[in-house]
């Protein structure tokens, strides 16, 4: 009884061990996002490293980009070169577009799925009742959360422009 009680004790140590490293790797990716707005000379290399990545490769969005027609609706003032150089905007919404329009198709999807929850049940479809209850809570919360939490780092960069 002893010897599984540590097995599962080592389990979960490896567990927490293996999140904890996640979060690093996840932290040391979306910092070296970053770094590219620094105004630092870089070596070329590290330059064509910096401009060919993706724009958050830890990032969940999975709404459309802005369209240029409401793009130009939104004043663009200058910035400086490191920021400008990124094609990024001025305006906040501009450069947060995906993630709040993920947000919303999110929010929307779970929405529906409450409403299919709740005809379910007034129909005394037990099972399919109970299993879009569920999918409306994996999409309200954890997926929605997820995508929050992915980008919320965009939200102090996009605001302080």
């Amino acid at each position: 009884c002893e010897i599984d009680i540590a097995d599962d004790e080592k389990e979960s140590a490896s567990t927490a061990s293996s999140v904890s490293n996640s979060t690093f790797s996840v932290a040391l990716i979306k910092m070296l996002q970053y770094i590219r707005y620094m105004d630092i000379n870089y070596p070329a290399k590290v330059v064509y490293l910096l401009r060919n990545q993706a724009d958050s490769p830890v990032s969940i969005n999975f709404g459309p980009k802005i369209p240029e027609g409401i793009k130009k609706e939104f004043i663009s003032k200058a910035l400086p070169e490191n920021f400008a150089k990124y094609q990024l905007h001025s305006s906040f919404i501009v450069n947060y577009w995906r993630t709040i329009t993920s947000l919303a198709i999110t929010m929307s999807i779970g929405f529906l799925f409450k409403i299919m929850a709740a005809t379910a049940k007034r129909m005394k479809m037990e099972k399919v009742s109970s299993f879009m209850s569920k999918m409306k809570y994996i999409i309200n919360y954890n997926l929605a959360l997820l995508i929050f939490c992915t980008n919320y780092d965009g939200i102090m960069l996009f605001s302080s422009l």
